[in-house]
């Protein structure tokens, strides 16, 4: 999990630094293609972030898994099991309305465009 988040993070740079590029010396905008993979790349930032507490999260286990540490002083008993179940269910319901709303703006705003007035922004590279 960390070799695939660390590969995602290097193409979203790869891909933020052609997008930079393209906007200084060309039209953005007449990079169809590009824009295209910026656009599927979206969902990718999420499973990074996944990948990455994976990572985290998996890396605790070796020392439950090679006898360092047993498992049951691994295990809290300050939490019970309705108080995990109850975090668990809190989290999955306040992530998956996050995530709702998230793709609802995205599908919103793509479908409107960007803005037709764009005398107010300025462009350095073109000043």
């Amino acid at each position: 999990s960390f070799r695939s988040m660390a590969v995602l993070g290097f193409l979203f740079i790869l891909l933020s630094l052609i997008a930079a590029v393209l906007s200084r010396s060309e039209n953005l905008a007449s990079k169809q293609t590009l824009l295209r993979v910026l656009f599927y790349s979206i969902p990718l930032t999420y499973l990074a972030g996944q990948l990455g507490w994976m990572t985290a999260e998996i890396g605790r286990q070796p020392w439950i898994v090679y006898n360092l540490l047993k498992t049951s002083d691994a295990v809290s008993k300050s939490v019970s099991v309705s108080q995990v179940w109850m975090s668990l269910i809190g989290f999955t319901l306040v992530y998956g309305l996050l995530g709702i709303l998230d793709i609802y703006l995205l599908a919103k705003f793509s479908k409107k465009g960007p803005d037709d007035d764009l005398s107010g922004i300025v462009n350095p590279a073109r000043s």
